[in-house]
């Protein structure tokens, strides 16, 4: 919803005497005993009110907002406090709308309006609110892959002449971790599948597979000494894909002696 607005209602508010004695236009009015429809819910407004939107607080800047609100509560000055003395009026507010992007080293946040605003909404007679709306950074859409890998104590050049297949990704023990402190336990020897990111997963998987078979005894036979491993790469806080292998799928694994492993794409 959009809160960026001036508003006023109660239950004996007489919008029509209102309109007539007032040089204001409201970009909604509303009577008590009026339809209203809020979240696909129909009921029946309990109030009578008027409301003024200053603009979109969607899309006007926080800080603008109050530029905005200030210049309006100047300019219609005499007309706002006649509104804010007119008889039924029991609610008066200016809202100020503020979208907060959420993240992980978000703690809370703080909302309040300046001395400038404050000045002004005192000598109207309104009330201002602040609404947050919480909103989380997306992430970059990754599609899901998958990869083989072996790891363990191992020259990485020598598992690929046993293999006799050229690697997608190797690395030593000792090796440090992207721009981490960290350094590899370990080294690693990775063959990605050859597939678009967008394809099916069990394509992905027997993708890798058919590269396998290409030198069949000496794969199977390194997975079984270094403990072989097919990984499906797709998880992510908001994104889980569906994960189904075809049982031929599963059985050509098998034979590999191959474990099946789910990481996040993150």
């Amino acid at each position: 919803m959009n809160h960026f607005s001036i508003f006023a209602h109660g239950d004996s508010f007489n919008v029509d005497e209102f309109l007539a004695r007032s040089t204001l236009r409201p970009d909604y009015v509303w009577r008590r005993g009026d339809q209203r429809r809020y979240a696909c819910v129909e009921s029946k407004h309990e109030t009578s009110g008027v409301e003024f939107v200053l603009g979109n607080g969607w899309e006007v800047p926080f800080q603008e907002q109050e530029d905005i609100a200030v210049a309006y509560l100047k300019e219609h000055r005499d007309e706002l406090r006649m509104l804010s003395e007119f008889p039924g009026v029991e609610t008066f507010i200016i809202g100020l709308q503020y979208i907060c992007q959420l993240h992980d080293g978000l703690l809370g946040v703080c909302a309040g309006p300046s001395s400038q605003l404050m000045w002004h909404v005192l000598d109207v007679g309104v009330h201002p609110n602040y609404y947050v709306d919480f909103q989380r950074v997306p992430k970059p859409e990754r599609e899901p892959y998958a990869y083989f890998c072996l790891g363990g104590a191992f020259e990485p050049d020598e598992i690929t002449r046993r293999l006799g297949v050229l690697p997608s990704e190797t690395a030593r023990a000792g090796d440090a971790i992207g721009r981490a402190h960290h350094k590899r336990q370990n080294s690693l020897w990775m063959l990605r599948s050859r597939l678009q990111s967008s394809g099916d997963l069990d394509q992905h998987v027997r993708d890798i597979l058919d590269q396998l078979d290409t030198s069949r005894s000496a794969f199977a036979e390194l997975s079984r000494e270094l403990g072989g491993i097919i990984v499906i790469v797709g998880f992510s806080r908001d994104y889980a894909p569906a994960i189904s292998l075809e049982q031929e799928t599963v059985g050509r694994l098998a034979q590999y002696s191959l474990r099946l492993d789910v990481e996040p794409n993150c």
